[in-house]
């Protein structure tokens, strides 16, 4: 996995910490105001270990305000690697901390049959929807090898480790089942969008408000 830091650090403002899902580069997040807040990305699933582990524990030690985003694929691994981190505020978009589960996530048969008969650029169709062509960023480099690792892991059963603030579910999300969010305990807001949903969002602090 890798972190990017999209903001200069500034130590005296808020952390945004914001888990991406798979094959999304933190490019995807261009047209999000993100007003007073740092931004940290977590992002690229080829492997679940950090490539910086020193940025990662830098993050794990700071004294400052966190707030967290986690979407689609990135909700489960928030809640696998940032778990132990104290949030102000958990917003988990479009996914859930199971990940890949029959009831509360991607069935597993879904899972699997996106792997081997992948099609990246229907994934991608899927996505956005009808704001395709919106979407000038570029992608994972290599999108089936993270699709293979998150499928891996999720033999290990997941069990829900961060208290979430609130759950946005997408209306038009034929990527991760919207019903896969009735596990979640905290208020679920829905939104008028597709998967992908930041060009729907102008800012972190739309994000965040409850």
């Amino acid at each position: 996995m890798r972190i990017k830091q999209l903001t200069p650090d500034r130590e005296n403002r808020p952390l945004a910490l914001i888990f991406l899902g798979y094959a999304f580069t933190p490019e995807c997040l261009s047209s999000v105001d993100f007003g007073n807040y740092d931004v940290s990305v977590v992002y690229d699933y080829q492997t679940l270990e950090f490539e910086d582990l020193m940025a990662w524990e830098k993050i794990q030690n700071s004294k400052r305000e966190i707030f967290l985003i986690a979407w689609s694929m990135g909700v489960w691994a928030a809640n696998r690697f940032a778990s132990g981190l104290e949030f102000q505020k958990a917003v988990a978009i479009n996914g859930t901390p199971f990940g890949i589960h029959e009831n509360f996530g991607i069935p597993p048969g879904t899972f699997q049959n996106s792997i081997e008969h992948f099609d990246f650029e229907l994934f991608k169709k899927w996505c956005f929807l009808n704001d395709r062509a919106q979407a000038h960023f570029a992608f994972s480099d290599h999108p089936k090898i993270e699709l293979q690792t998150l499928f891996k892991a999720s033999k290990n059963v997941a069990q829900n480790r961060i208290r979430w603030t609130k759950a946005i579910v997408s209306k038009k999300d034929v990527v991760f089942p919207p019903k896969a969010s009735s596990c979640f305990e905290c208020p679920v807001q829905t939104i008028l969008a597709p998967h992908f949903p930041f060009f729907k969002m102008n800012s972190l602090e739309d994000i965040f408000a409850i």
